[in-house]
């Protein structure tokens, strides 16, 4: 029987739950099932096994600082595969709002990357605005983003208008 890994909760409230796992030479979780989907954040360089259901084995190198992401459901065994100790930060999304916050996040790089300004949109609240900084690097007029994407004409708005102030030709 391997020693156990020892976990050390910094973290556990009604959005996310972060353990430091420290594993000794040749330590391990245990089996376990992942109930939320989670990053880990290599504190040391090393390697791990894991003991994947059905029989199945893996090598998992991990760097230090360089995190990865899993989906819930994951289940395996991990053990310290290295002679000296190794750890990590395991960051579990638990409440279901984050997730969806992540999820569109993710959806919002893909449409940039991607120059999808339709979808850029569809990821933002609909009272969405932000003030693009000037030349000097002090606040410019505010925009209200989701008609400013698309009707955003150079130079300042009236003075005193707000984002209910439509440029001229801005469909209303």
């Amino acid at each position: 029987m391997r020693t156990q890994a020892e976990p050390v909760v910094h973290i556990d409230d009604d959005r996310f739950r972060v353990t430091e796992w420290r594993f000794a030479p040749g330590a391990e979780t245990g089996w376990h099932r992942h109930g939320h989907d989670y990053v880990v954040v290599p504190l040391t360089d090393g390697t791990l096994r894991l003991d994947n259901a059905g029989g199945t084995h893996a090598e998992a190198r991990l760097t230090c600082g360089v995190p990865y992401s899993r989906s819930m459901g994951v289940e395996h065994n991990v053990i310290n595969a290295e002679d000296a100790p190794l750890s990590f930060l395991e960051i579990e999304v638990v409440d279901p709002p984050t997730r969806a916050r992540l999820a569109t996040l993710a959806r919002l790089a893909e449409c940039f990357n991607h120059r999808d300004l339709d979808g850029v949109i569809g990821c933002m609240a609909e009272d969405c605005s932000y003030e693009p900084p000037q030349a000097n690097y002090t606040k410019g007029p505010l925009r209200c983003a989701l008609p400013a994407l698309r009707y955003s004409p150079p130079g300042p708005r009236p003075l005193g208008s707000d984002c209910n102030t439509r440029w001229q030709g801005e469909p209303a």
